[in-house]
């Protein structure tokens, strides 16, 4: 009398194993796609020039935005390079450069600072060398410099905020724990001028601002 029910018993348990076997197969198609972009975004992070050495200084304008909601911790690295004929590579032992890097433009897009005298500024964007020589007790700067007494043009650079000057003995100048406010976009500006003795040669200027490690 028992054996009638075996063959019952056994397709049931079949059915049952059936349907857990599906239902972990629906469940391991189950899946999220998620991109991510940079917290911190930098239009025109590097910068190269060619120019005369001992001739006029160069400025370049970079445009940082913070993409998060909230301020972040990080560490900003000034770093100036020369190309070896392979790759650029960290200066440290040529004479004859100065490389500058200050954030305070940003006044201006604010509309801070003398925007009239003695040239009218309507459009930091392209104007931002008019308020700066308009403006250079605004301005703090880190300084990055090889000794080369009485070459450069410091027109710019003389401003009475100036905070840094390293010697450019391992080709970097880096900035720890910094903050940049929630949502904050702002315009850090490179500054480079050469003395008439700097070997010449291709070199460039790059800023990398990356999470604190701090």
């Amino acid at each position: 009398m028992n054996k009638k029910w075996i063959l019952p018993i056994v397709v049931l348990s079949l059915l049952v194993v059936g349907v857990s076997a599906k239902l972990v197969n629906d469940w391991g198609k189950a899946q999220v796609n998620v991109e991510f972009t940079e917290a911190i975004t930098t239009v025109s992070e590097k910068c190269t020039f060619t120019a005369v050495a001992g001739g006029d200084y160069k400025l370049c304008m970079l445009d940082v935005t913070n993409n998060l909601d909230k301020t972040i911790d990080v560490d900003i690295t000034l770093r100036v390079q020369k190309w070896d004929g392979t790759e650029y590579v960290n200066l440290a032992d040529d004479d004859g450069l100065l490389v500058g890097l200050t954030e305070d433009v940003s006044y201006c897009f604010k509309g801070q600072g003398e925007m009239t005298t003695p040239v009218v500024i309507t459009d930091c964007a392209t104007q931002y060398e008019d308020w700066m020589l308009q403006n250079a007790n605004w301005l703090d700067w880190e300084v990055l410099t090889q000794p080369y007494p009485g070459e450069y043009d410091i027109s710019i650079v003389e401003g009475t905020g100036k905070t840094q000057v390293v010697n450019l003995t391992t080709g970097e100048l880096i900035i720890t724990g910094e903050e940049i406010s929630a949502n904050l976009n702002f315009q850090p500006v490179i500054y480079v001028d050469s003395a008439s003795g700097l070997i010449p040669g291709n070199y460039r200027v790059e800023l990398e601002i990356s999470p604190a490690t701090a």
